[in-house]
């Protein structure tokens, strides 16, 4: 009696014929904001191309503040490295990870409780790109963190979906204790 083959090396073979172009999935956002993995192009779904998440080393932490002494785990040292923070940790949707980004110094446990129902939300979008702006509101190109001057924000472009209006979340940038941390 002939047994059927496993459903694995019947997976298996199937990877093995198919052509390696095919293969590619883009990370899309549709129209309604939910996102959409396809080996179609983004714009042959009417959708947006989203980036892949940024990994930790895109996120580069050094160690060590300008005195020299020991800077905590996730310190931003420079405002372009708390952009690509803040882009993984909005990519996880983990609002503890954007909340550890959040200069928190004189916030009271009510607008605490305010924040982070805020930074809840942000954690839940589908996140479109985080960049660096100056005073005005202009975008900076990424390398432009480590200038003389310091740009003057991060600006978040959320997915618009139908449940919020303005598709762009801009924050403050703080330097305390060495590290640069956001601020609304």
């Amino acid at each position: 009696m002939r047994l059927p083959a496993p459903p694995v090396l019947l997976g298996f073979a199937a990877l093995l014929c198919g052509d390696a172009d095919a293969q590619a999935i883009h990370r899309c956002a549709g129209p309604d904001g939910v996102t959409i993995y396809s080996d179609r192009s983004c714009s042959a779904l009417g959708a947006v191309e989203l980036r892949a998440p940024a990994t930790a080393a895109d996120a580069g932490t050094a160690r060590t503040r300008p005195d020299g002494r020991s800077a905590p785990p996730g310190c931003a040292r420079r405002p372009n490295q708390l952009a690509a923070q803040l882009r993984a940790a909005l990519d996880s949707g983990d609002v503890n990870r954007v909340a550890g980004l959040y200069d928190w110094t004189g916030t009271g446990q009510r607008d605490a409780e305010r924040l982070m129902h805020r930074l809840s939300i942000l954690a839940r979008d589908t996140i479109g790109s985080v960049g660096l702006e100056d005073a005005a509101g202009l975008p900076l190109d990424p390398r432009q963190g480590d200038a003389a001057t310091p740009p003057a924000g991060i600006r978040i472009d959320r997915v618009p979906t139908p449940l919020f209006r303005d598709p762009v979340q801009r924050f403050r940038l703080v330097q305390r204790a060495g590290c640069w941390w956001v601020r609304f």
